[in-house]
């Protein structure tokens, strides 16, 4: 930022940077996470041994991401290396997805470690939003490779899809899954779960629904600025259950010390 004087354009982060943190730090945990707790989420799921697959693509992405630094951000070069750095995301969330299973039917019967429906409903969401980005990465990844430039509003609600639905969506779960575990007591205020659930559930519906303004009408635009809103609910809720359940273990421990 000191170095971009007073060009505010020049003090937003590069493609580079972009991958690096999202594609390589982010993407690289929850699915690394995901990989090796499927089978406590879904029913009935086995390991796997396709993580090597997923790193690799992952860090071919970052590096695209990288190499793009060397040219302007309009320049045709940099727009096929983003492109794809675009890709090879796609393609680490699909392996990832197909590694654990995400999209295989459920028996309702069985809930694996009696696991509450809703939070297998998170992970369902969070695998649900990286299908459709990866199908958004992949549109706009031809597109580029075609010469013609996608919609301004695929990029947002692809975007969207990754940070809100699959990254909370996946933090949410893991969060409402294993925080009892770890703190020795059920989880407080378990409606929040559900409210949590269907305030992010809304959040992606409405931020994707943007894509009607470029194709549709523009009024598409209107119910998407709902979204922020919703999704920081969705946090809220949850922050509430987690916090209340923290105290709740705290207090657990102290009880037999006093």
């Amino acid at each position: 930022a000191v170095a971009a004087g007073t060009d505010p354009a020049a003090a937003i982060p590069g493609p580079g940077l972009y991958a690096m943190g999202l594609y390589g730090g982010v993407f690289g945990w929850v699915l690394g996470v995901a990989m090796r707790v499927a089978p406590m989420f879904l029913a009935r799921r086995k390991g796997t041994r396709m993580g090597g697959a997923v790193l690799a693509v992952l860090n071919a992405a970052v590096l695209f991401g990288l190499l793009a630094e060397g040219w302007p951000p309009t320049s045709r070069p940099a727009e096929v290396l983003l492109a794809l750095a675009d890709l090879g995301a796609a393609l680490a969330l699909v392996i990832g997805a197909v590694a654990v299973g995400a999209w295989e039917p459920e028996p309702r019967a069985v809930i694996a470690l009696q696991l509450d429906r809703t939070e297998a409903r998170f992970f369902r969401l969070a695998f649900a939003s990286a299908g459709l980005a990866a199908a958004g990465l992949l549109g706009g990844t031809a597109l580029t490779l075609a010469g013609v430039p996608p919609h301004g509003l695929l990029a947002d609600a692809t975007r969207h899809l990754l940070t809100v639905g699959f990254v909370v969506g996946m933090i949410c779960a893991m969060g409402f899954r294993f925080l009892p575990v770890i703190e020795g007591v059920r989880l407080a205020v378990p409606w929040a779960r559900v409210v949590a659930f269907w305030a992010l559930a809304a959040a992606v519906l409405l931020r994707t629904a943007e894509l009607g303004a470029d194709y549709v009408d523009e009024g598409f635009l209107r119910p998407a600025a709902v979204s922020g809103f919703l999704a920081w609910a969705a946090l809220a809720f949850w922050g509430l259950a987690v916090s209340v359940t923290m105290a709740r273990g705290a207090a657990a421990r102290r009880g037999p010390a006093g």
